[in-house]
């Protein structure tokens, strides 16, 4: 079943639970300390991420703009460690998988490249960053994984921990939508 939220005068529709849990640590044995929640989900026509002065960047299909939040539930401020981001994916409903986007000029905003540069994420205010794909419009899921780091310092899906069923809206990204 389909859930709309209202945030910022936009309207968001996905489902499953509102956060989905990320222990640092152990698997099963740890508790939850992040929670992880999907704030907006647009499909966008140019990106203009910040310092590109009037430019904007095209597509090669279509840009969707995830903007996510991670919350910390911990009484103390914390970083989640490089050794295992969360690692997030996009899965149409036929089964192919996408990443999220290479492109430098998404850096600045991009929710994973925050946490590996060690982000402190405060109990009180949420780490927020934007997933970049450049797909077909359609239906899609994000899944977030739990992650690890390898001998060579690429990041690594472990294990799927939750997903997104995402129905993104139609609007330009710049930087007036923030």
């Amino acid at each position: 079943m389909f859930e709309i939220h209202k945030h910022d005068e936009k309207m968001l529709i996905f489902s499953g639970d509102d956060e989905i849990p990320y222990s640092i640590g152990g698997f099963l044995t740890d508790s939850v300390v992040f929670k992880i929640s999907v704030e907006a989900a647009l499909w966008c026509k140019s990106y203009k991420p910040p310092g590109l002065g009037a430019g904007c960047i095209m597509p090669e299909i279509n840009f969707l703009v995830i903007t996510a939040l991670i919350k910390n539930r911990a009484a103390q401020s914390l970083a989640i460690p490089r050794s295992s981001p969360p690692v997030f994916t996009l899965l149409e409903e036929y089964g192919e998988e996408h990443a999220v986007s290479a492109n430098p000029a998404f850096a600045g905003r991009n929710l994973t490249r925050k946490i590996l540069s060690g982000s402190v994420i405060h109990p009180k205010l949420p780490l927020k960053g934007e997933l970049v794909f450049d797909v077909p419009e359609g239906d899609y899921a994000l899944v977030v994984s739990r992650g690890a780091l390898d001998m060579n310092g690429c990041i690594k899906r472990v294990c799927d921990i939750g997903r997104y069923r995402l129905t993104p809206q139609n609007k330009n990204h710049t930087d007036s939508d923030e």
